[in-house]
């Protein structure tokens, strides 16, 4: 058995405080999954540092890709439009935005292997598989977002963009953090909206389909938004509840 953890932009942070209450070996992707590789190498607090940072750092990008970041926003929505638009003409020219070397200094530190599994999609293949490599290119392949930086090595991307969380390769009897996109969260208006609206809801029904086929434990995640940040203990501990609830009482609702 081994903990499936990981979720889509911003969403991801859920595995910070799952992480505190669920121990086990993990597949993951995503924001969390790099989080879980920092924090195994250098502690809780400067992994947390990190990936804070991280998400600093290229905010404006993350949240145009997160859909719902720039839905959150306290801007009118012809503003929510022209920043899409925007970004939509750059990445018409280019399918990344930013260079990997940019990160480098957050991956400072970490030396070695992990057992930690990381989930991507293979471009070239087509298909789901576990990344190879040491530590700092499992941490590289967590945050692989297309439209962000380049494909790792040129052909993967993280399995946000596919399934949300990393259940591809989930095993019977392993425990799920079905941590998924609120798609209701965001006012759906124009044909590019609607397109990721479909892609979302069409992850939903393969993580459905995948969870009934091959009897895996769930544990459900409370919904996560960019204005948490601004009291992210606060609500980390809030979930740190919610999951408690779940390893303690066996017939929470799962």
């Amino acid at each position: 058995m081994k903990l499936v953890a990981g979720g889509p932009g911003i969403q991801g942070l859920v595995v910070v405080p799952f992480l505190r209450v669920f121990d086990g070996k993990l597949l993951t992707n995503g924001l969390g999954g790099f989080f879980a590789i920092l924090k195994e190498k250098l502690g809780e607090e400067t992994a947390l540092n990190r990936t804070l940072k991280f998400i600093k750092r290229f905010e404006k990008t993350l949240k145009v890709m997160d859909r719902c970041g720039i839905c959150d926003e306290k801007i009118p929505r012809w503003r929510v439009k022209m920043i899409a638009y925007k970004y939509c003409v750059m990445w018409a020219g280019k399918l990344y935005l930013n260079l990997w070397e940019e990160m480098e200094d957050l991956l400072e530190g970490l030396h070695g292997d992990t057992e930690i599994e990381v989930e991507v999609l293979d471009l070239e293949e087509g298909s789901v598989k576990l990344l190879e490599g040491d530590v700092r290119k499992k941490a590289r392949g967590c945050v692989a977002f297309l439209g962000l930086f380049p494909p790792l090595d040129g052909r993967y991307i993280t399995t946000t963009y596919y399934s949300q969380i990393p259940i591809t390769l989930a095993q019977k009897g392993d425990v799920v953090l079905l941590n998924l996109s609120d798609p209701s969260k965001c006012d759906v208006k124009v044909a590019d909206e609607v397109l990721t609206q479909v892609s979302e809801i069409r992850s939903h029904y393969l993580v459905k389909r995948i969870i009934a086929e091959r009897s895996l434990k769930v544990v459900k995640s409370p919904t996560f938004s960019w204005k948490y940040l601004k009291n992210l203990e606060e609500h980390f501990k809030e979930y740190e509840k919610i999951f408690t609830s779940h390893l303690e009482d066996e017939k929470a609702p799962i």
